[in-house]
């Protein structure tokens, strides 16, 4: 099984920032939503923790990349 094929359910947090499919019960078809790395998935207000959340494309975050993020970089900036 990849790494990226595991289904995560409502409260579970994201493993990584991403662009995530969102699968519903039967009311909705599948839509894309963006997580960043910690973000909790969250319920759907039709089917509540039916709906189920796989990773599509992983991305990183300015935050979570080790250059873009250095503090020496941002006071350069300001």
């Amino acid at each position: 099984m990849s790494r990226y094929k595991r289904r995560y359910r409502p409260g579970e947090a994201a493993p990584v920032s991403g662009v995530y499919e969102a699968v519903h019960a039967d009311h909705r078809g599948t839509h894309e939503v963006l997580l960043l790395v910690g973000d909790l998935f969250p319920r759907c207000r039709c089917c509540q923790s039916s709906v189920r959340f796989q990773v599509l494309i992983p991305l990183w975050h300015a935050r979570e990349d080790f250059d873009l993020k250095h503090p020496a970089l941002f006071a350069a900036v300001q």
